[in-house]
């Protein structure tokens, strides 16, 4: 997603009382979430020039972390705790994930 939901922008107290949903095919869809619930997560792919390559050439592997924004409740934030130290305990053939 490029654009923020609706929902995410109006937390923000400087758009709260514009009006956002002309920036939006259909703004509706987003009615029934309440602002204070929604977070975003962006994804940080691990890019890098391969030095053997051309200087046009750039390589994008998968994400290894992600980014999230808090909710506006505390005890939400907790959740978002715990799915960090669940992926940090995860582990592949019993290595460690990082």
């Amino acid at each position: 997603m490029n654009m923020p939901p609706v929902p995410y922008l109006k937390r923000i107290p400087a758009l709260a009382d514009m009006d956002l949903e002309e920036a939006y095919t259909n703004a509706q869809v987003w009615e029934q979430f309440k602002p204070g619930l929604l977070t975003l997560c962006s994804p940080d792919p691990q890019a890098f020039r391969p030095p053997e390559k051309a200087a046009n050439v750039l390589h994008v592997g998968p994400p290894t972390n992600f980014k999230a924004a808090t909710f506006e409740d505390e005890r939400h934030n907790g959740l978002l705790c715990e799915l960090e130290a669940d992926i940090d305990a995860a582990t592949l053939d019993g290595m460690t994930s990082r």
